[in-house]
């Protein structure tokens, strides 16, 4: 090939791979960060709010504590001392904090478009108290009994909703629900839409399980309730209003072990 044909031929590749579309970037769950309030000290009770997020379909929003030597998140510890839970959530500082400061790692999942949203709060150094803090009080309030409370699912389940508004209520496209393995997945559907009123599922090895039977129509002032439970343990209870031409109202709680409501999750 003469020289001449070789330089048209590189110039043409050239501009067609400026003429090429660039791949779409992956969109995320749109909130704002984390809110901390409360005085930084050893026994004094800290709560983290989440921030508002502005996506049509609402996402699954937790916080969770970390340890952190500064205010960034790459310095924080692997593992949080208090793990991921709906918002509020509230942290008493002790001992083990002194010489830290506390972050607060914000994660919102789902939404529409579908995606994962990390934020972060952090408090100032933990200082160390002029005076030991007192003693917890003993376990059922003093009076005798009462042992330990049941520890949270972990990791703590994240129930995903996506889907369109339409003219009288909204359309899923998805219902999926991750967690711990060997999970029990209950929804409940209220409502005069509703083909179903109950479905049952099990979380397998791969830490995830979709409910198909309950993506479709349903008419504004339809419930879904979606219950997530294991032997033992605190659960999550996530509740779902349809709504007419705004997004279904979302409601996190936790459910206590052999409960079938929500009721708030433990400090």
């Amino acid at each position: 090939m003469s020289p001449l044909r070789l330089l048209a031929a590189a110039v043409l590749a050239s501009v067609l791979a400026l003429l090429a579309p660039a791949a779409p970037e992956a969109q995320a769950a749109n909130c704002q960060a984390p809110s901390i309030n409360g005085t930084a000290a050893v026994g004094s009770t800290l709560t983290a709010t989440a921030g508002e997020c502005s996506d049509i379909f609402a996402p699954n929003v937790q916080v969770a504590w970390y340890r952190c030597s500064s205010n960034t998140a790459s310095s924080c510890a692997a593992q949080p001392v208090k793990a991921a839970q709906s918002s509020p959530s509230s942290y008493t500082p002790g001992t083990a904090d002194v010489g830290w400061r506390l972050g607060v790692k914000q994660t919102a999942d789902g939404g529409l478009p579908p995606g994962t949203d990390v934020d972060w709060a952090f408090t100032a150094v933990i200082p160390q108290p002029a005076s030991p803090p007192p003693p917890p009080p003993p376990p059922g309030g003093g009076g005798g009994g009462g042992g330990s409370a049941a520890p949270l699912l972990s990791p703590f389940p994240i129930v995903t909703i996506a889907g369109r508004l339409i003219r009288r209520g909204a359309r899923l496209t998805r219902l999926s629900v991750r967690g711990p393995s060997a999970s029990s997945v209950r929804v409940r559907c209220r409502g005069r839409s509703c083909r179903r009123r109950s479905a049952r599922a099990t979380i397998g090895p791969r830490g995830s399980v979709r409910i198909p039977r309950f993506q479709r129509r349903f008419r504004a002032g339809t419930v879904l309730e979606v219950l997530v439970t294991k032997p033992g343990f605190v659960g999550k209870y996530t509740r779902f209003r349809i709504r007419r031409r705004r997004p279904p109202l979302r409601t996190d709680l936790c459910v206590q072990p052999g409960a079938t409501t929500g009721s708030a999750c433990p400090a």
